[in-house]
């Protein structure tokens, strides 16, 4: 989980907002904790009633293309998702390996990628409180 805890130090770098990564934070830690929970059976059903239409596989692309847009644009971060969505399959992996059920894991990957990402915030906020302090007392 030491992925989240960075991801959680770098969200706290890069925005002004004290909410923003908390928000974040609890939005992808549920979203991905909850994808990877799911059968990739179920996701080919919904898939294929999806596209049977023409007009939802117009939507499909055209949302598809702007997602693409937004990924590319946001490269650094896109890489960062994909990296936390790819520890998380490990751990899940992991969890399977050791028969915990699907509520066990999820309740397992939420409560540690919060945790961890949330002391990833907490360090970092710590650390520019330290600093600021250091940095007043040299001039006094």
């Amino acid at each position: 989980m030491l992925t989240y805890g960075v991801f959680g130090w770098l969200m706290s770098a890069s925005l002004v907002s004290p909410w923003l990564p908390w928000l974040g934070a609890c939005y992808i830690t549920i979203v991905i904790t909850g994808l990877t929970l799911v059968p990739l059976r179920n996701w080919r059903t919904k898939i294929d009633y999806w596209l049977q239409s023409k007009l939802r596989s117009l939507i499909s692309l055209i949302g598809g293309a702007f997602s693409m847009v937004i990924i590319f644009s946001w490269l650094d971060l896109s890489i960062r998702i994909l990296v936390l969505i790819a520890a998380a399959l490990l751990v899940r992996i992991d969890l399977v390996s050791q028969g915990l059920s699907k509520k066990q894991s999820f309740y397992f990957l939420g409560i540690f990628a919060w945790g961890s990402y949330g002391l990833g915030v907490l360090i970092h906020e710590q650390l520019a409180i330290i600093r600021s302090i250091e940095t007043t007392s040299l001039w006094y």
